[in-house]
């Protein structure tokens, strides 16, 4: 037991010794502050409704004709009781399978953001934060869910309603799915950024061998 302790030790010691701990707090920080702003949002949003609504009326609502708005942006309350899409939301099976996915997620996305923080580029640092935000916010409504708390026994809670501005998009999320989509894009934009500063870079040293 003690030898395998010890080869762990060797493998994994490389990845922590000359880690940037400044900039590894940093981006901590900002996952914390993420998760903060969307367990705070959707408290906030709850309260809201439930005082316009009242809580007998929340708990027999799936989705509420009430909104408030904010600018651009209309706040209507809503209870997702699947993945994206509403996906198992009507299986006793997703009750419990999505919590444990979520958990599983973090975990995995979670040791790759420890262990090869210093080995990875910057914009794939920025979708880990992202995504490991996302992933949390929703898993703790989800997880409350199996708990009937009354928070979140209906389902995670959507709010952010841009149908009125883009008619063709009628899903309602909030702050941890912007996080989960702005990580995909940000995977995005940096292999395309990534491609392009390679093939320019290729063709450089084409034209600088000597003829």
């Amino acid at each position: 037991m003690t030898n395998i302790i010890e080869r762990i030790k060797k493998y994994y010691r490389p990845f922590f010794v000359n880690r940037d701990w400044i900039k590894f707090s940093i981006y901590s920080s900002i996952v914390v502050l993420l998760i903060l702003f969307d367990v705070l949002t959707k408290i906030g949003v709850f309260n809201l409704f439930a005082s316009e609504l009242g809580i007998e009326n929340i708990k027999l609502v799936n989705s509420s004709n009430h909104t408030a708005a904010f600018g651009l942006i209309r706040i209507r309350l809503s209870f997702n009781t699947g993945a994206a899409f509403s996906f198992l939301s009507t299986s006793e099976f997703g009750l419990y399978f999505l919590p444990l996915l979520s958990l599983i997620m973090f975990l995995v996305i979670t040791y790759f953001y420890v262990v090869y923080f210093d080995k990875v580029p910057e914009f794939v640092i920025l979708a880990l934060v992202l995504i490991l935000a996302g992933c949390f916010g929703n898993m703790v409504d989800r997880f409350g869910r199996v708990a009937n708390n009354p928070l979140y026994f209906r389902g995670v809670i959507d709010f952010i309603d841009v149908s009125h501005i883009f008619t063709f998009f009628n899903a309602i999320f909030n702050i941890a799915d912007v996080c989960v989509v702005a990580s995909f894009v940000t995977i995005l934009l940096g292999l395309i950024h990534f491609g392009i500063n390679t093939l320019l870079h290729k063709k450089y040293l084409e034209n600088e061998q000597p003829v």
